[in-house]
């Protein structure tokens, strides 16, 4: 239910992350965007059969749990490091996005009457949530000090040219 639900409301968004980073099929004619578009479309639902084959799986072990449903902003992270890039999503749109995400795992592992009956594991509830809101931390730091802010500062200038010029005493 929680995967059907989550593939409804967040279908949208994918076509619109698609369209974004293919931006270059659609100068390349209609015939590339309909290829484009129904190899994503192959991706997508391959993706969500091997989710429903393995949704019970996901759901029971908590490793699975982690795996799979919580590094939703590692990527982006990643992305912002490469990049040197503080453009991250606004964090209204993070925090809301990762409730959207981890809600259902914490109540299946914090609710001792849940719909599957699973014993709680107040322990894996704890740290569901103390890592989504390391990963908002971490964008949201990346936004106000810079992608790299957690590096010494020798380190973040590698492969930066610098303007300045320095003089040798004997130059001057």
């Amino acid at each position: 239910m929680y995967f059907v639900i989550t593939f409804i409301f967040e279908f949208r968004l994918l076509l619109i992350v698609w369209r974004f980073q293919n931006i270059q099929v659609f100068t390349q004619g209609d015939q590339a965007v309909r290829r484009a578009l129904v190899t994503f479309y192959i991706k997508l639902y391959l993706f969500v059969l091997l989710g429903f084959i393995f949704i019970e799986k996901i759901l029971y072990v908590d490793w699975m749990l982690f795996a799979f449903n919580l590094p939703i902003w590692i990527p982006q992270i990643v992305k912002n490091f490469v990049y040197r890039s503080r453009q991250t999503p606004r964090i209204g749109f993070a925090i809301g996005l990762s409730l959207t995400q981890g809600l259902f795992p914490i109540y299946l592992r914090g609710y001792s009457q849940n719909v599957f009956e699973i014993e709680p594991h107040y322990l894996t509830v704890v740290i569901f949530i103390v890592l989504f809101i390391l990963q908002i931390l971490f964008m949201y730091m990346q936004q106000r000090k810079g992608a790299r802010f957690f590096l010494p500062k020798k380190w973040r200038r590698a492969g930066i040219y610098d303007y300045e010029r320095y003089f040798e005493d004997h130059e001057l």
